[in-house]
């Protein structure tokens, strides 16, 4: 969990290991923590060597995102909630792959009932680099397609005719 403590401008991070401890040792974890204030992240490396541990990393303010393991190298189901300003903030600053799929999926939650996350979701599917997550974005769209069909028709034919990648091209004929 991520609690943001506005008194001494601190943010705390408590990390907790689930697993059964009968059959599964108790790990010892480096991680990478990205803290991102004024669009610029602050890298923390820390240990995680107990059950349950709290971390706290001074800011300025409140942050716009912590980005847990922001190297994606933890091997484990990982439950670590994040507001959907956070999310959109997430695809758009944060430099992994593995950072916007974990966003689009989480948009697209929230795709019906957040201009935010449309537009979010929108955008991928016309410009992001790769071209799966174009893809995913194009068919996290579908569940809009009919109260927003006079917005999304031209974006899909647009991408029909203009992306590089026969699959994307597919995926928006597919929408159409």
């Amino acid at each position: 969990t991520n609690n943001f403590n506005s008194a001494d401008n601190r943010v705390e991070l408590t990390i907790e290991q689930k697993q059964n401890f009968k059959n599964v040792p108790l790990y010892e974890l480096p991680l990478e923590i990205d803290v991102y204030e004024n669009g610029k992240a602050t890298r923390h490396h820390i240990t995680v060597t107990e059950a349950k541990q709290t971390f706290k990393f001074k800011t300025s303010g409140k942050p716009q995102l912590v980005n847990f393991d922001a190297e994606r190298q933890l091997l484990a189901e990982i439950t670590y909630k994040k507001s959907l300003e956070e999310y959109v903030f997430q695809y758009k600053n944060a430099p992994l792959y593995s950072d916007r799929a974990e966003a689009i999926k989480e948009l697209y939650k929230e795709v019906s009932k957040s201009d935010a996350a449309y537009q979010t979701i929108k955008w991928a599917a016309e410009n992001d680099k790769y071209h799966r997550l174009r893809q995913t974005a194009i068919a996290n769209l579908n569940s809009s397609a009919k109260e927003k069909e006079a917005d999304l028709k031209p974006l899909m034919i647009k991408i029909f005719q203009m992306d590089k990648k026969t699959t994307t091209r597919a995926e928006a004929l597919e929408f159409l």
